[in-house]
């Protein structure tokens, strides 16, 4: 068995903890251990539903964040693949083009402001799914904007 105070001592490389099918942060994590039992079973098994077990050094293909406070944990920082993409086209970039990620492309607008509001009609009316919107720049460059059109400041 593993006391409370064995779990909360971390340690280098701690991104969070596992538990009920979900990552959470550092202190929601040891938030989780401090309100249990004073011995925390199961953690030998590795069973994260009775136990918070530690992430050490996590990686995952998609980006992990906390399920209790969404603090962003680990994994990559860019577009997921259902999320969309608006891109400058057209003659001098003068155009907005919209695509999914890793998916089909959807059109292409005379303004960003026309592909946002395409983008928000799809998510609220079509799919009733809200993914995060990305700008990509002429170069290359992938930033998390809102539906206004402005950056995401993490």
């Amino acid at each position: 068995m593993i006391t409370k105070q064995e779990m909360l001592l971390g340690g280098p490389g701690l991104n969070g903890y596992a538990y009920c099918v979900d990552v959470y942060c550092v202190n929601c994590g040891q938030s989780i251990i401090e309100s249990g039992p004073d011995k925390l079973d199961g953690l030998e098994a590795g069973d994260t539903e009775c136990t918070p077990v530690p992430i050490f050094f996590g990686e995952s293909d998609i980006a992990q964040h906390c399920a209790d406070c969404g603090e962003y944990l680990y994994g990559p920082q860019g577009p997921e693949p259902e999320d969309y993409v608006l891109t400058p086209s057209g003659t001098l970039s003068a155009a907005t083009s919209v695509s999914i990620h890793e998916g089909a492309f959807l059109g292409e607008f005379p303004t960003q402001r026309e592909a946002l509001v395409y983008v928000a009609s799809r998510m609220d009316d079509i799919d009733r799914f809200w993914p995060n919107v990305w700008w990509c720049s002429d170069h290359g460059n992938l930033w998390q904007i809102d539906s206004e059109g402005q950056e995401v400041k993490s």
